[in-house]
């Protein structure tokens, strides 16, 4: 999951939020190291694909800082 997370360009601080949340979960503890350690080993591995689309990554990754700054809260819809 956290190579995933590594491939859809998720921000760096909300993959450790993630990961120390998963650590609460079953597998205790493993679950979030693994997911820290997928995510953050993945920075090493030059032929793993990542999306390419700038503006989606960007999207998400404000996204992910305001689900941080706001209690995991999505934003309001802009219709």
């Amino acid at each position: 999951m956290g190579r995933c997370a590594y491939a859809i360009g998720s921000h760096p601080l909300f993959a450790l939020a993630r990961g120390i949340y998963r650590m609460a979960e079953h597998p205790w503890l493993v679950g979030g190291l693994a997911f820290i350690w997928g995510f953050f080993g993945s920075y090493l591995e030059p032929n793993l694909q990542r999306v390419s689309d700038p503006d989606l990554i960007r999207f998400l990754r404000q996204e992910q800082l305001y689900r941080l700054v706001h209690g995991n809260r999505l934003p309001s819809r802009k219709d």
